[in-house]
Protein backbone atom coordinates (compact mmCIF):
# COMPACT_ATOMS: atom_id res chain seq x y z
CA UNK A 1 0.00 0.00 0.00
CA UNK A 2 2.93 2.66 0.80
CA UNK A 3 4.83 1.33 -2.74
CA UNK A 4 1.21 2.62 -4.36
CA UNK A 5 0.76 6.09 -2.85
CA UNK A 6 4.52 6.19 -2.84
CA UNK A 7 4.60 5.88 -6.93
CA UNK A 8 1.59 7.80 -7.31
CA UNK A 9 2.84 10.75 -5.17
CA UNK A 10 5.63 10.54 -7.47
CA UNK A 11 3.72 10.52 -10.33
CA UNK A 12 1.97 13.51 -9.03
CA UNK A 13 4.85 15.79 -7.78
CA UNK A 14 6.37 14.87 -11.76
CA UNK A 15 3.92 16.18 -13.48
CA UNK A 16 3.74 19.15 -11.65
CA UNK A 17 7.34 19.80 -11.65
CA UNK A 18 7.56 18.74 -15.27
CA UNK A 19 6.55 22.43 -16.85
CA UNK A 20 9.45 24.94 -17.01
CA UNK A 21 12.13 22.32 -16.40
CA UNK A 22 14.99 22.21 -19.00
CA UNK A 23 15.74 18.56 -20.71
CA UNK A 24 19.20 17.17 -19.95
CA UNK A 25 21.30 16.81 -22.81
CA UNK A 26 21.05 13.76 -24.55
CA UNK A 27 23.48 11.56 -23.89
CA UNK A 28 25.12 9.56 -26.92
CA UNK A 29 25.06 5.49 -26.48
CA UNK A 30 28.31 5.09 -25.20
CA UNK A 31 27.77 7.67 -21.98
CA UNK A 32 24.97 4.98 -20.96
CA UNK A 33 26.56 2.76 -18.93
CA UNK A 34 25.83 -0.60 -20.34
CA UNK A 35 25.79 -3.85 -17.71
CA UNK A 36 28.35 -6.58 -19.07
CA UNK A 37 26.66 -8.57 -21.26
CA UNK A 38 27.06 -12.92 -20.73
CA UNK A 39 25.16 -14.70 -23.66
CA UNK A 40 23.88 -11.56 -25.21
CA UNK A 41 22.07 -10.10 -21.52
CA UNK A 42 23.43 -8.68 -19.04
CA UNK A 43 23.40 -10.55 -15.67
CA UNK A 44 21.11 -8.23 -14.47
CA UNK A 45 18.69 -8.95 -17.26
CA UNK A 46 19.00 -12.49 -16.61
CA UNK A 47 18.35 -12.29 -12.86
CA UNK A 48 15.25 -10.33 -14.35
CA UNK A 49 14.14 -12.54 -16.73
CA UNK A 50 14.55 -15.69 -14.54
CA UNK A 51 12.26 -13.50 -11.98
CA UNK A 52 9.87 -13.03 -14.50
CA UNK A 53 9.49 -16.25 -15.37
CA UNK A 54 8.29 -17.42 -11.89
CA UNK A 55 5.86 -15.35 -12.08
CA UNK A 56 3.97 -16.71 -14.73
CA UNK A 57 2.12 -20.21 -15.85
CA UNK A 58 4.05 -20.48 -19.58
CA UNK A 59 7.89 -20.10 -19.93
CA UNK A 60 8.77 -17.29 -22.13
CA UNK A 61 11.92 -17.02 -24.81
CA UNK A 62 13.99 -14.24 -25.00
CA UNK A 63 13.80 -12.31 -28.49
CA UNK A 64 16.79 -10.69 -29.79
CA UNK A 65 15.21 -8.42 -32.06
CA UNK A 66 12.40 -7.17 -29.42
CA UNK A 67 15.50 -6.92 -26.72
CA UNK A 68 17.25 -4.67 -29.60
CA UNK A 69 14.27 -2.46 -29.65
CA UNK A 70 13.79 -2.52 -25.77
CA UNK A 71 17.18 -1.20 -25.28
CA UNK A 72 16.55 1.76 -28.16
CA UNK A 73 13.76 2.42 -25.93
CA UNK A 74 15.49 2.38 -22.91
CA UNK A 75 18.30 4.65 -24.39
CA UNK A 76 15.43 7.13 -25.78
CA UNK A 77 13.78 7.03 -21.97
CA UNK A 78 17.51 7.97 -20.32
CA UNK A 79 17.81 10.67 -23.07
CA UNK A 80 14.22 11.91 -22.39
CA UNK A 81 14.74 12.77 -18.31
CA UNK A 82 14.15 16.13 -17.22
CA UNK A 83 16.27 18.16 -15.03
CA UNK A 84 14.64 20.27 -12.22
CA UNK A 85 17.02 23.59 -11.92
CA UNK A 86 15.77 24.58 -8.77
CA UNK A 87 16.51 21.28 -7.04
CA UNK A 88 18.86 19.64 -9.43
CA UNK A 89 16.61 16.72 -9.26
CA UNK A 90 15.58 14.59 -11.90
CA UNK A 91 12.21 13.56 -13.20
CA UNK A 92 12.06 10.21 -15.09
CA UNK A 93 12.10 10.00 -18.74
CA UNK A 94 10.09 6.84 -18.22
CA UNK A 95 7.53 6.64 -20.97
CA UNK A 96 6.03 4.21 -23.86
CA UNK A 97 6.46 6.64 -26.34
CA UNK A 98 6.59 5.34 -30.06
CA UNK A 99 5.27 1.75 -28.97
CA UNK A 100 3.28 2.30 -32.08
CA UNK A 101 6.58 2.15 -34.42
CA UNK A 102 7.57 -0.97 -31.77
CA UNK A 103 4.35 -3.24 -32.54
CA UNK A 104 5.30 -2.18 -36.36
CA UNK A 105 8.25 -3.66 -36.39
CA UNK A 106 7.61 -6.87 -34.85
CA UNK A 107 4.84 -7.11 -36.91
CA UNK A 108 6.93 -7.10 -39.50
CA UNK A 109 8.67 -10.22 -37.95
CA UNK A 110 5.59 -12.13 -37.75
CA UNK A 111 3.98 -11.02 -34.49
CA UNK A 112 0.62 -11.46 -33.57
CA UNK A 113 0.40 -9.36 -30.65
CA UNK A 114 2.95 -7.07 -28.62
CA UNK A 115 2.62 -5.85 -25.20
CA UNK A 116 5.17 -3.54 -23.32
CA UNK A 117 5.85 -2.87 -19.82
CA UNK A 118 8.37 -0.03 -18.50
CA UNK A 119 9.75 1.70 -15.34
CA UNK A 120 12.25 3.01 -13.46
CA UNK A 121 14.69 3.46 -10.59
CA UNK A 122 14.26 0.38 -9.24
CA UNK A 123 17.80 -1.34 -7.81
CA UNK A 124 17.07 -5.12 -8.07
CA UNK A 125 15.41 -7.37 -10.38
CA UNK A 126 13.00 -8.17 -7.82
CA UNK A 127 12.62 -4.56 -7.00
CA UNK A 128 11.22 -4.53 -10.98
CA UNK A 129 9.19 -7.23 -10.75
CA UNK A 130 7.30 -6.03 -7.38
CA UNK A 131 6.47 -2.89 -9.31
CA UNK A 132 5.00 -4.50 -12.08
CA UNK A 133 2.88 -6.37 -9.68
CA UNK A 134 1.42 -3.35 -7.88
CA UNK A 135 0.45 -2.23 -11.19
CA UNK A 136 -3.34 -4.11 -12.62
CA UNK A 137 -2.09 -3.20 -16.42
CA UNK A 138 1.60 -4.04 -15.77
CA UNK A 139 0.79 -7.51 -13.99
CA UNK A 140 -2.14 -8.28 -16.78
CA UNK A 141 0.88 -7.91 -19.64
CA UNK A 142 3.53 -10.08 -17.71
CA UNK A 143 1.00 -12.47 -16.17
CA UNK A 144 -0.59 -12.90 -20.10
CA UNK A 145 0.11 -16.51 -21.66
CA UNK A 146 -0.70 -15.55 -24.80
CA UNK A 147 2.99 -13.90 -25.40
CA UNK A 148 5.46 -16.73 -25.63
CA UNK A 149 9.02 -14.06 -26.28
CA UNK A 150 10.24 -11.34 -24.81
CA UNK A 151 12.53 -8.96 -25.47
CA UNK A 152 14.53 -7.50 -22.17
CA UNK A 153 16.61 -4.09 -21.35
CA UNK A 154 18.05 -2.78 -18.24
CA UNK A 155 20.12 0.24 -19.03
CA UNK A 156 21.65 2.83 -16.31
CA UNK A 157 21.60 6.83 -16.52
CA UNK A 158 24.51 8.86 -15.81
CA UNK A 159 23.42 8.91 -12.21
CA UNK A 160 22.95 5.42 -11.77
CA UNK A 161 19.38 4.83 -11.83
CA UNK A 162 17.95 1.95 -13.81
CA UNK A 163 15.54 2.14 -16.74
CA UNK A 164 13.66 -1.26 -17.55
CA UNK A 165 11.82 -1.55 -20.77
CA UNK A 166 10.50 -5.44 -21.55
CA UNK A 167 8.14 -6.13 -24.86
CA UNK A 168 6.26 -9.11 -24.89
CA UNK A 169 5.22 -10.77 -27.98
CA UNK A 170 3.55 -13.60 -29.28
CA UNK A 171 4.08 -14.55 -33.11
CA UNK A 172 1.67 -16.10 -35.84
CA UNK A 173 2.23 -19.47 -35.96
Amino acid sequence: MIYVVSILAILGFSTLLYLGYKKRKKPTPEKIEYIPHAVGLSIFEQELFIALNKTRSGLLKIDEYSTKLAKEHCIYMISNEIINPLYNTTVSGVSHDNFPHRVSEMRKRGAESVGEVVAYGYGSSGGFINGYELSPGHKKIIENTVYTHVGISVLKNPAGKMYNCMLFTQFKN
